[in-house]
């Protein structure tokens, strides 16, 4: 559930997705990502 709030930090990430990966799989994609973009 969202809550209304003044700060929120969104991060979009745009390309193709293998949605045959369970939802383990597409997080570490996700965390992959943003951790190389950290860099």
């Amino acid at each position: 559930m969202f809550t209304a709030s003044s700060q929120l930090n969104v991060t979009l990430i745009c390309g193709p997705t293998d949605m045959r990966k369970a939802i383990d799989g597409l997080c570490n994609i996700v965390a992959y990502d943003l951790e190389k973009r950290a860099l």
